[in-house]
């Protein structure tokens, strides 16, 4: 047994993470991994985060799990490998093996940093008449662990070229129904959100436009940034004049071909 609870890393609920373990000797083993998630100073089966059942040796890699509805704590991570002679899998956390060895490290379990998503993304409108306003295009924001229990999120467009000075030709909602040129304030309570934001396209000028909306708050270390384009074209103009149309041959059978 080797205490090494001097050595700390912090881990993520939720979260799937490779580890590798490396043994000297050239003896096959098995190997496993707890954590004592309740910290009452014992691993339970239900604790095993960790495993690697088929004989190796040298070096191994296996995933260690997080479970997402672990409490935040403060605890110790069981690594234990095994000589697999006469030795039954899964092994246990306290074990009695005549080969092997165990070995202990200090783990932070704590929530992820506050994130967000956006999809899909680009939004694109195509050609639209200045003037006019597009249908209404939508994207969805998927934010979880939030750092504070209720907030905002906060939506703010922008668009190249602006309109005389306004914020954006690109027009948001959070009801399909009140569109706003400026920030858009979601509010959302507990540690998730998720919701649609609703876009229309509405040029001032001849142009290609490209735009965005930045998705802001709630602790979000890197905000995502939901893409626009659309092109603000010239309305239909004139009187549309007759064309001409001409066949040749004018007459044939049933096999001749006409251009």
């Amino acid at each position: 047994y080797l205490n090494r609870t001097s050595q700390s890393t912090t881990l993520y609920k939720g979260l799937t993470y490779s580890a590798s373990l490396g043994i000297t000797g050239g003896n096959p083993c098995f190997a496993q991994a707890w954590i004592d998630f309740n910290n009452n100073n014992a691993y339970e089966t239900s604790e095993t985060v960790g495993f690697q059942h088929t004989q190796f040796t040298g070096t191994t890699t296996f995933n260690i799990v997080i479970p997402g509805g672990v409490p935040s704590t403060t605890t110790r991570l069981r690594v234990a490998t095994a000589y697999y002679s006469g030795v039954s899998t899964p092994l246990v956390p306290c074990p009695t093996y005549t080969y092997g060895e165990t070995r202990e490290y200090t783990v932070v379990i704590t929530n992820p940093p506050p994130s967000a998503t956006v999809a899909p993304n680009p939004l694109n409108f195509g050609n639209i008449v200045v003037g006019d306003s597009s249908i209404v295009r939508s994207f969805y924001i998927t934010a979880s662990y939030l750092s504070t229990p209720t907030g905002t999120i906060t939506c703010t467009p922008t668009s190249n070229p602006p309109s005389g000075g306004t914020p954006s030709d690109f027009w948001i909602s959070k009801d399909n129904f009140t569109f706003v040129q400026g920030p858009l304030d979601i509010a959302f309570t507990g540690s998730a959100l998720a919701c649609s934001v609703y876009v229309k396209f509405k040029p001032t000028s001849y142009s290609s436009y490209s735009g965005s909306c930045t998705v802001t708050g709630g602790g979000i270390g890197t905000p995502p940034v939901e893409i626009f384009n659309g092109i603000g074209v010239f309305p239909c103009s004139g009187t549309p004049t007759a064309g001409t149309a001409a066949i040749s041959p004018s007459s044939g059978g049933n096999s001749t071909p006409f251009t």
